[in-house]
């Protein structure tokens, strides 16, 4: 391993031999000097999620809950299928509680603000 990268040195030291170095040109520290006297561009804060947006992700939260809310308290939300097939028979019953309904609700829609949220920084940095 060690005789190898010794190859690799030397082959390296007899190619930059042979290219030799360039020179930089003589006004090269000065359009560097000018280059940092150039005022940058500031640009004004602007937040990630605009105002509009957090209303409607805080308005969806809101009427998801209230929704849950209602059908918990209004209908049974008792997601049970008793489907006789020949070949699979009865499917078992489903049972999932308010909490787990809330929590799938809102798991739910995180996950759809993920590629929204991506999506607006990609059309506004890239």
């Amino acid at each position: 391993m060690e005789k190898q990268s010794n190859r690799e040195e030397e082959l390296i030291k007899k190619l930059m031999k042979e290219v030799g170095t360039e020179a930089p040109s003589s006004n090269f520290k000065s359009s560097i000097l000018k280059a940092m006297e150039t005022p940058a561009e500031i640009r004004e804060y602007e937040p990630l999620i605009p105002k509009f947006a957090w209303i409607g992700i805080f308005g969806i939260a809101s009427a998801s809950g209230f929704g849950l809310y209602l059908l918990k308290n209004d209908l049974d939300m008792d997601l049970s299928w008793n489907l006789d097939f020949p070949e699979v028979g009865k499917i078992p019953q489903l049972h999932i509680s308010g909490t787990m309904q809330f929590a799938i609700m809102l798991l739910l829609l995180f996950l759809l603000e993920i590629p929204m949220i991506r999506k607006l920084i990609i059309q506004k940095y890239a």
